[in-house]
């Protein structure tokens, strides 16, 4: 089964082009505006990365990160900034509010394919860090239930 990658962009022409560049190795769903994007997320199953626009009109990209990172189904979604914005205190607001990556535009094809699959990649290092600490968890709970049967 083929990941799922989400683009949000306001430009038709960048989402064409990026979903493009991902479509044969991924499975690629487009929204053209944070608005459309934070509906279909409350509506659908999450993606495993989002690529997501800063500059668009009336919900912005930072918005769309802010809302992400406060609802703990969403929160450990790779994101991967797309922007032609290239000033470092917009950076700094990115990472501060918990944003994986920047990419800039126009965006060059390997770049792109090796900053996703490095995301992917750490994504799934993070998941099974978490099946192994909750699996972890629940053999020292039945060790301490043993323990506390014989004593």
């Amino acid at each position: 089964m083929k990941k799922q990658i989400m683009i949000v962009d306001d430009d038709p022409t960048s989402i064409a082009i990026v979903k493009a560049m991902l479509v044969t190795e991924y499975d690629v769903v487009t929204n053209a505006s944070g608005l459309q994007a934070m509906g279909h997320l409350q509506k659908n199953d999450p993606p495993n990365l989002i690529l997501l626009d800063i500059v668009m009109p009336g919900t912005d990209g930072m918005e769309v990160l802010k809302y992400l990172k406060s609802n703990s189904k969403l929160a450990d979604i790779p994101v991967i900034f797309m922007t032609s914005v290239d000033r470092p205190e917009i950076q700094l607001e990115g990472y501060v509010s918990g944003v994986d990556d920047f990419i800039q535009k126009p965006v060059h094809e390997k770049l792109l394919k090796m900053k996703v699959a490095h995301q992917l990649y750490i994504y799934e290092l993070k998941q099974e860090n978490k099946r192994l600490h909750q699996q972890t968890q629940m053999i020292k709970m039945r060790i301490d239930q043993v323990f506390d049967t014989f004593m």
